[in-house]
């Protein structure tokens, strides 16, 4: 058993020589085991380990077994760091189930671990028989090929240095060293889709199909995983070329690059975009499929939610994935002539009044014949059923139109300023257009000078027309 975790560790490059390794330990049988395999090794490869544990007060034992694995610890002299945490009522604040939160708790401290003490890597007890169950999880839940890699060797700070064992190998070097470990009762609740896994599916399985079904996911997961990375490396190309943009809040993607890709790509590439802006776990099949539908209807007003909060708009050429999807501030502000105007995301526009013989069209400002305005101007949000009239338009057309001709992003929309009269007449989108009613021609005599500040910052930033 030694020896063969050893090459594991090896072969996979999960610890090097004066690494510290943090072993999560809850007491069970299994992280029992990895306990007292890494001490072994630590004093023959030349790392260090500590251990962890972390009480999350669900059950009346969790207090005999955290003493339990001090005292182990105190036994085998590593240094054990202990944590207490009311799982039940950190589930009740965020919303989620026990299971999840117990998850989100234990590696939240392990990871603040990490950090305090400078470790390199957090091992944990998973074994092959929960690679088998996870390989399964994945399957009925619907996935990909990345969902078949399962459990990974290494995440990351997070190691898993007993995979390749077996549970019943465990539990033999457990006797054989007459090891002693407690056991979760929580373990044989059947409500948990894991444990109906562990103790209904895979017995039915092993006994009525294959009885080295477990061995035989572990080695598919294996297989997938090597074959993921080389198609990985290839995505990784693609998204070189078609990420147009990307912050913390999201991501921009060509579309027409995207959709000229073969159908497996686009699946990648939408698993990719998801995991990059909603973090990689949870992702189903069925979300890579919303968004590919998404794709081929019509329009840009179009948007689709997921969970996490994720939420993705086809707009024109782009695909959008953000995780911040703000609504434009509405706003409604009357013009002061000489004056400036700061609108919601820091634009800014200065009007002023000049003569016909200052007229410099090449600066991108805008002019407009002073005389045909209706004053007091506004500069405002766009309404509902707003019309509009461009130079060289003949008739009137609705607002929407116009921005679909122009295609202005439907989440930049609300952004645009129209400086319209109280009445609703529309003279100008500065930076987009001048309307008829308000162009200058060769009878003009005052003009009304709109010059939009160097500093802005709303991200839109076309010249005038």
């Amino acid at each position: 058993m030694i020896d063969a975790v050893k090459a594991y560790i090896a072969a996979q490059r999960l610890i090097e020589p004066g690494d510290k390794v943090i072993a999560a330990v809850s007491g069970g049988p299994d992280s029992m085991a990895l306990l007292h395999i890494l001490r072994d090794l630590s004093q023959e490869s030349g790392f260090n380990i500590v251990a962890a544990h972390i009480n999350h007060k669900l059950r009346p034992q969790a207090e005999q077994e955290q003493q339990f694995v001090e005292e182990s610890c105190r036994y085998l002299q590593i240094a054990c760091y202990s944590k207490t945490i009311d799982v039940r009522e950190l589930a009740r604040q965020n919303k989620t189930s026990l299971e999840d939160a117990g998850r989100q708790a234990r590696y939240a401290f392990f990871n603040e671990l990490l950090q305090q003490l400078q470790a390199d890597a957090i091992a944990t007890a998973h074994h092959q028989d929960d690679q088998a169950e996870t390989v399964l999880l994945h399957l009925l839940r619907g996935t990909g090929i990345q969902g078949l890699r399962g459990i990974m060797p290494r995440n990351r700070d997070l190691i898993r240095p007993l995979l390749q064992q077996s549970k019943q190998n465990l539990l033999a070097y457990l006797q054989e060293n007459q090891i002693s470990f407690c056991l979760d009762q929580s373990n044989q609740d059947q409500t948990f889709l894991r444990n109906r896994i562990r103790h209904q599916l895979i017995p039915l399985l092993q006994n009525d199909y294959n009885p080295q079904i477990t061995e035989n996911l572990s080695r598919l997961a294996e297989i997938v995983r090597a074959e993921n990375e080389f198609l990985q490396q290839i995505m990784l190309n693609y998204w070189t070329q078609l990420v147009c943009s990307q912050d913390e809040q999201g991501l921009e993607m060509d579309l027409e690059g995207f959709k000229a890709l073969p159908l497996a790509a686009r699946r990648r590439l939408t698993i990719m975009a998801l995991s990059a802006v909603g973090g990689p776990a949870g992702w189903e099949a069925r979300d890579v499929e919303k968004v590919l539908d998404l794709l081929p209807k019509p329009g840009s007003a179009k948007i689709l939610q997921l969970k996490k909060g994720i939420m993705i708009n086809k707009s024109y050429d782009r695909i959008i994935f953000t995780s911040n999807w703000q609504k434009a501030d509405v706003f409604n502000i009357e013009v002061t002539i000489p004056g400036e105007v700061v609108l919601p995301d820091g634009s800014r526009y200065r009007f002023m009044l000049t003569d016909c013989n200052h007229i410099n069209t090449d600066a991108g400002d805008v002019y407009l014949d002073y005389d045909k305005l209706s004053l007091p101007l506004v500069l405002r949000s766009r309404h509902q059923g707003d019309v509009i009239q461009p130079v060289g338009f003949a008739g009137h057309k609705k607002l929407k139109k116009y921005f679909n001709e122009q295609r202005i992003p439907f989440r930049e929309r609300d952004r645009v300023a129209v400086l319209a009269s109280q009445s609703g007449e529309i003279y100008a989108l500065p930076g987009l257009c001048v309307c008829s009613p308000a162009a200058v021609d060769q009878q003009s005599q005052h003009i009304l000078l709109i010059k939009r500040a160097a500093d802005e910052n709303n991200g839109y930033n076309l010249k005038s027309r």
